[in-house]
């Protein structure tokens, strides 16, 4: 499996386990929608910065996305 594909899907997981959709985490952490959904489909390369925003807004290090099998 791909690394962006991964992480995107650790972080579709994380944020379904908070009950948050989409909209609403991608308002969290100031990273539109459409993206958030491009990331957790494993269609971008995620950057480092987005990493951090997002780690954040999850409340974890941003390396926890990059293990498979959250």
């Amino acid at each position: 499996m791909k690394l962006r594909n991964i992480i995107g899907d650790n972080i579709r997981c994380m944020r379904n386990e908070r009950v948050w959709t989409q909209e609403a985490f991608g308002m969290k952490c100031g990273i539109g929608r459409d993206y958030i959904g491009r990331i957790e489909r494993g269609e971008v390369n995620v950057g480092i910065d987005h990493l951090e925003k997002i780690g954040t807004t999850l409340n974890i290090e941003p390396y926890h996305l990059l293990k498979e099998g959250h």
